[in-house]
């Protein structure tokens, strides 16, 4: 899947997306080629960005031992691609994205 296909589908979620579409859109970007990512840097950001604005608002509530796996995956994913590519994407980004449905137990219990 081209990255452009991927932003015309987030075009149709709502801002603040539930769990499962959350899952699709990490499953699709971690799926384009490098070369469309690198030279979609601006899409590939904003895509990035609206991921990380949901999974903050809502989508970490329902990180679970079923799926957390997806998003550690995506996190490590994310670590390798700012590495190799220099891509400049903010750690705090990142970082949404490694919370362990452990972690987010505690958090919610405090």
């Amino acid at each position: 899947m081209k990255i452009s296909e991927i932003k015309s589908r987030l075009s149709d979620m709502p801002t603040i997306m539930n769990i499962s579409d959350e899952l699709f859109l990490i499953k699709m970007l971690m799926q384009v080629e490098k070369n469309d990512l690198i030279e979609n840097k601006k899409i590939f950001f904003n895509l990035i960005e609206s991921l990380e604005l949901s999974h903050m608002d809502n989508g970490f509530m329902e990180v679970t031992k079923d799926n957390e796996r997806y998003f550690l995956d995506f996190y490590k994913w994310l670590i390798k691609l700012n590495s190799d590519y220099d891509l400049n994407i903010k750690t705090n980004t990142i970082e949404v994205f490694n919370l362990t449905s452990d972690e987010v137990n505690n958090l919610m219990n405090k």
